[in-house]
């Protein structure tokens, strides 16, 4: 038997294969229709989402805000001693 699980947008997030006994949890279809990403129509079928994708923001890591602050403090350091004449 195939199950799908909806979001509560009625988007597909899962689909799984179970055996005959299993017992169907909230937001589970037991149905052939609808894939991952795919939303369920009022009649029951199922169409593309075209909602656009907006890419995460890449945060850094704590260990590259380390290393550039590592990176400045050297380059102000070596431009102070300059000055210093050293």
């Amino acid at each position: 038997m195939r199950v799908i699980t909806l979001d509560v947008n009625k988007k597909v997030i899962s689909i799984k294969t179970v055996k005959d006994n299993y017992i169907l949890e909230i937001n589970d279809i037991e149905t052939d229709l609808g894939e991952i990403g795919q939303i369920q129509q009022l009649d029951g079928s199922f169409i593309d989402d075209t909602t656009p994708i907006i890419p995460p923001v890449i945060q850094p890591t704590n260990q590259e805000i380390k290393d550039n602050q590592m990176t400045i403090m050297n380059g102000l350091t070596d431009i102070y001693m300059a000055q210093l004449g050293l």
